[in-house]
């Protein structure tokens, strides 16, 4: 099972209000509740019955996602040299932001960007050279540091991932210029 990588768009009051109460967090981005395990025999014969909830969901129209895929683990330690967190704005992708609770939305919880740290993260993103770009690593680092779908690593293969720092760098000029804030999350 493969973990992949996505950045979601929304509106910063609907960010604000998750940043406020995380308890919706699952729902907004896949449109059910989160799983809850059946209750214990004791348990159900003694407590009221709760009705599922039955909401409508719309899912996020495709502009206002950005999916990084499997490389999201490569472009992090590409960008912050640190394989898990490192120095902001460069380790914005896993470490940038607010955590939204300690709901697991898939593999771990959701964080929430809002426009200073989009701002911020972008700016860094724009000093970026593209001929620079993961030409200083090898698979030996990628392989010490134990980074997600990292093998058989090419200096070439950086060029590949630029494409995603284009995509990244326009998704965030989008979100600056439409006010809106960004949901990142692992699934």
């Amino acid at each position: 099972m493969s973990m992949l990588f996505t950045l979601q768009q929304v509106e910063l009051e609907r960010l604000e209000s998750l940043i406020k109460d995380p308890s919706d967090i699952f729902f907004f981005l896949h449109g059910t509740e989160p799983y809850r395990p059946k209750k214990g025999f004791f348990a159900s014969l003694f407590s009221a019955k709760e009705p599922l909830p039955q909401r409508p969901w719309q899912a996020p129209p495709e502009d206002s996602l950005l999916d990084l895929d499997k490389n999201w683990h490569i472009l992090h330690y590409l960008l912050a040299d640190c394989p898990w967190d490192g120095p902001l704005p460069q380790a914005t992708l896993l470490s940038g932001g607010i955590q939204l609770g300690d709901i697991d939305v898939g593999y771990g919880p959701a964080r929430a960007l809002r426009p200073a740290d989009i701002e911020a993260f972008l700016s860094f993103l724009s000093d970026l050279k593209a001929d620079e770009f993961g030409a200083n690593v090898s698979q030996n680092d990628f392989d010490q540091n134990e980074i997600y779908c990292s093998a058989n690593w090419q200096v070439e293969d950086g060029k590949l991932l630029w494409t995603y720092v284009v995509a990244l760098k326009n998704f965030l000029r989008e979100s600056v210029e439409g006010s809106k804030g960004i949901v990142l999350y692992i699934y």
